[in-house]
């Protein structure tokens, strides 16, 4: 897909695009070939040019001054039919040629050139190379590509640029030699595409929100399309009206919906041609535009942002210095605190001395999509994906035919299922663009991802509760997300499905809590999962001397009918000793609970002995055992019908107790 931005855009991102490179290079060639090929009317092997062919090469030139073509071209017609070898003449055909993509026509005179020995310099032999590749030659475009490497005294430049059409020839002719169909792609609505350009589509995690870009004369703004009950889209409206007569760019929306990052250029008080700006839903508004800082934003050029699944990595493409070259991906990090880190340059896993551009990261938080100019592929920029693997990320895979083309495919996003795609396709007739679905190809498809809705509240007043939820995934023992809940107590986290996981959630006035969950797929359960936790405040429980009910440490695990505690517990058991250490006025009992399977006397010692091994581990972390009680109830207080395996699991548990000030 073609890059859409405004103009000074344009302009800043040609200087370094491989597309003006060619232009520049046949610039060159056109000046070399006049010093080259001596204008003193000399022909084949040092001949004097035919008067009758030079009249006409004059009239051609002064028909270039007055940028009449038509002019231009019948003269230098008319010039190689008087004197076929006139060599000004036939390069001046090539380059007028290729500059109106008269491919065909172009190489016909390249070839005369150098087939007869009439030019056999570099910068020829590099718009031959550029030739076969419009004209579809692409065994001849490989072969003249490695002639022309193999000669010495090459550019930097002129070296890049047939290295690109080497791969991409090379590459291109493989593709050819697998007979599989390519997928079929839809447009989307016309509730979302119009007789205008649509671009840079970016889907929340619920698959209900669509937002993207359209420009309108040289206007971009950001539109909003949502699905109805029946999942139709309804027709996109303009989502932010308030800076009339800025363009409103590439943009991307937080999973949850109520985040959304873009590119405005050239206004006041930003660092460069082109910032990133954050806008928030507060309430049923949408918050201001914020400038990101002098972080995220520089004097260079900003675009193209991506949040990660959990909103705490910014993904974002930048021209700024010490990157891999050209346009590079690059990535910040959300500290608890809400601040950005420094970016760093995702590397040479992901960017190449071209442009890498458009990034997104999937809900599953591992599967990363981006275009790129300098991997192999089918001309121009093509569209990538690559996973995360052992924390890196492994070679990235062309996603085929069916979505790259000749022509620049970027911006592709993927919803949750790891299947639907949605990008943009440019109809090079009429230059319209509209946004098509695909079902990609399993060799690129991500994984099935699900999402929780954690909800956070006061267990007395029912009020939203800002508190820091983190994730453990049990599987692997990783930290799978740290964040702290908004203003409504909310947080939604995406994740991929059949996993379990520990949840703890802190607040420095409120009881530790923890939880185990398992994300199930949507044929189990009823989607968004919504975790609905009630907090109790510390200062309440520790002054109340009614009973309260104990807090299940659902993650504390112990080896089968044995006292002796599993490794996987020491993280649960190391927060809950970490939340006792900042609250040196709170005292605990530690409970234990079995089910009712075996004897009551060994049920209740086996509840006694677990209890006190987490007071043992506590006491070791440096809490002081007059504060930690214990005591084992065996099955005398169940929470669920022990009749079932899930319910005997449940009342096989360990609990703490928050003791009042009176006892």
């Amino acid at each position: 897909m073609k890059r859409f931005f405004d103009t000074r855009i344009k302009k800043k991102q040609r200087r370094i695009r491989l597309k003006n490179l060619y232009g520049v290079l046949v610039a060159i060639f056109f000046i070399v070939c006049f010093t080259h090929c001596n204008a003193l009317k000399k022909g084949d092997k040092g001949s004097t040019y035919p008067q009758a062919a030079e009249k006409h090469y004059e009239r051609a030139k002064a028909a270039k001054a007055n940028l009449d073509n038509s002019e231009v071209e019948k003269h230098l017609r008319k010039t190689v039919s008087a004197f076929g070898n006139h060599v000004e003449a036939r390069q001046d055909l090539t380059m007028l040629y290729l500059r109106s993509k008269r491919y065909e026509e172009a190489l016909e005179q390249a070839n005369f050139l150098y087939d007869r020995s009439l030019d056999s310099s570099i910068n020829l032999q590099f718009v031959r190379v550029r030739l076969f590749w419009e004209t579809d030659q692409l065994e001849a475009c490989r072969l003249a590509a490695e002639n022309l490497l193999s000669r010495n005294g090459l550019s930097s430049s002129i070296t890049s640029a047939t290295e690109k059409y080497l791969r991409d020839a090379t590459f291109t002719l493989f593709d050819r030699q697998d007979r599989s169909p390519s997928l079929p792609a839809d447009v989307l609505p016309n509730a979302i595409n119009s007789q205008f350009k649509e671009y840079f589509p970016f889907i929340t995690a619920d698959s209900r929100q669509l937002v993207f870009t359209r420009r309108i004369d040289m206007q971009e703004r950001i539109y909003l399309s949502t699905k109805d009950s029946i999942d139709h889209w309804r027709k996109a409206e303009v989502l932010f009206e308030d800076r009339q007569g800025v363009n409103q760019g590439a943009l991307c929306i937080s999973a949850d919906g109520r985040t959304i990052i873009y590119t405005m250029c050239n206004l006041p008080g930003g660092f460069g041609s082109c910032d990133l700006y954050i806008r928030t839903l507060q309430g049923d508004k949408w918050s201001a535009p914020r400038n990101m800082g002098s972080k995220i934003n520089t004097d260079a050029w900003e675009s193209q942002p991506a949040l990660s699944p959990d909103g705490r990595t910014l993904y974002f493409v930048s021209n700024r210095d010490s990157g891999e070259g050209g346009m590079d991906i690059w990535y910040s990090k959300k500290d608890a605190k809400g601040r950005w880190s420094e970016p760093v340059n995702m590397g040479p896993s992901i960017n190449t001395p071209e442009d890498e551009m458009t990034p997104y990261m999937h809900f599953d938080n591992k599967t990363f999509y981006f275009s790129s100019a300098g991997y192999p592929g089918f001309g121009g920029l093509d569209l990538f994906m690559t996973r995360m693997e052992d924390g890196e990320y492994q070679n990235p895979i062309n996603l085929g035919r069916s979505i790259n083309s000749r022509q620049d495919e970027s911006g592709l996003i993927v919803e949750r299922n790891g299947t639907t795609a949605y990008w943009a396709i440019v109809d090079e007739k009429n230059g319209r663009s509209d946004i098509y679905q695909i079902e990609l190809d399993p060799r690129v498809q991500a994984k099935r991802s699900t999402y929780v809705q954690f909800i956070i509240k006061d267990k007395e007043t029912l009020a939203p509760v800002r508190a820091v939820i983190e994730i453990l995934d049990l599987d692997t023992n990783d930290r799978y997300l740290l964040a702290q809940a908004d203003d409504e107590g909310k947080l939604l986290v995406t994740m991929p499905k059949d996993k379990s996981y520990a949840v703890h959630i802190f607040h420095p006035d409120y009881i530790f809590y923890s939880a185990f969950f398992d994300v199930l797929s949507e044929e189990e359960t009823s989607f968004p999962q919504i975790m609905e936790i009630k907090l109790s405040r510390v200062l309440e429980v520790v002054q109340d001397t009614t009973e309260r009910e104990a807090v299940v440490l659902e993650n504390v695990f112990f080896e089968t009918g044995s006292a002796l505690l599993k490794a996987s517990s020491e993280f649960e058991l190391n927060k809950l000793a970490g939340w006792l250490k900042k609250h040196e006025e709170v005292r605990i009992r530690l409970e234990g609970h079995t089910d009712n399977v075996g004897q009551y006397e060994d049920n209740l010692q086996l509840s006694k002995d677990r209890a006190l091994a987490v007071k043992s581990y506590l006491v070791d972390q440096g809490i002081e055992a007059g504060r930690l009680e214990y005591e084992g109830y065996a099955d005398t207080r169940p929470i669920a019908d022990n009749e079932t395996p899930q319910g005997r699991a449940k009342n096989r548990r360990t609990a703490f107790l928050v003791l009042n000030s009176e006892k």
